[in-house]
């Protein structure tokens, strides 16, 4: 029995001895050539809700050999310090977000504290600047180290660094050249048509089908639209059809993103076939040549991903119309004058 007990006291002896150690470890004065970290809390700011002692004291913790200080004003920053400044709303007890930003190098971070109870705010903190100060003090040393090793290869072989730097300059030129916009440049557009030409009037439903491409500069767009549309009329000597096909382009200026507005000139050029029953009810020549001239403006907004809704209002004037005439209306329909188009589809950009 008496080598057993022996045994446990001498264990017990070790463990106090170790933990003496442990405390005496603990107790040592920190080395003040150590790096520092320094949190520099506006004037303002009476006392901070969270940048308080124990915070303090946690943050300690958690980086080790780190050494935290607060500053209320300008403080004497050694070489390896790093400088935090904390925002205003570390000073209100009720915040659920503390921004915090590093002065060297220039990295704002805003640590959410969501619901978390005030009692653990300071430990919640505390945990998220830790991980931001390990991350910078890793980020500088990987920068010393490389102008280290950068100024080791210069003075070893200068033919290498100077390639190095015409590299550099090379890459650091096509950088500054404008990304390319990855966003969809075409758009196809279905919409119903409904054209109304004075002074008859004469109105036409129809339907029209448009794509539009996007020029240099981004906000100049070239549109091209096929457009078709249909009219009867009835007289008590008969019925007159006429069927209009159409091709246009268009230059649009577009402003906006969502909703977008695109306004500018178009040019239309078709042709109208006229019918009539009996055949002796149309006055004029079976069909003939329409081009007009006008001014059109839409508005386009998103439905769903690559899909929008779109609607739209066109002016104009026939450069070169038609009459169709009947032996008791001298213009039964007539594709002349002025006009105004009003349109409403989809578009689909890809």
């Amino acid at each position: 029995m008496k080598p057993i007990a022996t045994g446990a006291a001498l264990l017990g002896t070790s463990a106090m001895i170790c933990l003496g150690f442990a405390v005496d470890a603990r107790a040592q004065p920190r080395n003040e050539a150590s790096p520092s970290v320094v949190f520099v809390r506006p004037s303002h700011c009476d006392s901070g809700a969270y940048i308080d002692s124990s915070f303090l004291h946690l943050l300690e913790i958690e980086l080790g050999t780190e050494h935290v200080r607060l500053a209320t004003n300008e403080p004497t920053m050694g070489s390896g310090d790093l400088t935090i400044e904390v925002a205003r709303t570390a000073c209100d007890g009720n915040a659920r977000e503390v921004v915090v930003a590093l002065r060297r190098p220039p990295v704002v971070r805003a640590i959410v504290l969501g619901d978390l109870a005030v009692e653990a705010r300071s430990r919640a903190l505390a945990l998220a600047v830790a991980e931001l100060v390990r991350a910078t003090r890793i980020e500088w040393r990987r920068e010393e180290e490389a102008a280290a090793t950068a100024a080791r290869t210069a003075s070893t072989d200068p033919a290498r660094d100077l390639s190095r730097s015409n590299r550099s300059t090379s890459r650091d030129e096509v950088d500054t050249h404008p990304t390319r916009d990855d966003s969809p440049s075409r758009r196809l557009e279905a919409a119903a048509v409904w054209r109304i030409f004075a002074p008859s009037p004469t109105s036409m439903f129809g339907a029209q089908v448009a794509v539009d491409f996007t020029l240099a500069p981004a906000w100049l767009h070239f549109r091209a639209d096929a457009f078709a549309s249909w009219k009867n009329a009835t007289d008590p000597f008969g019925t007159v059809s006429l069927t209009s096909y159409s091709g246009g382009i268009a230059l649009l200026a577009a402003i906006g993103q969502n909703p977008t507005f695109r306004v500018g000139p178009h040019l239309e050029l078709g042709y109208a076939s006229v019918n009539g029953t009996p055949a002796q009810l149309v006055g004029t020549s079976s069909g003939g040549v329409i081009t007009t001239a006008s001014l059109m403006a839409s508005i386009s907004a998103t439905l769903h991903g690559p899909w929008t809704a779109m609607a739209g209002l066109e002016g104009g004037t026939t450069l070169h119309g038609l009459t169709v005439s009947a032996p008791d209306d001298p213009e039964l329909i007539s594709m002349r004058g002025g006009f105004v188009s009003v349109r409403a589809g989809i578009a689909l950009a890809f």
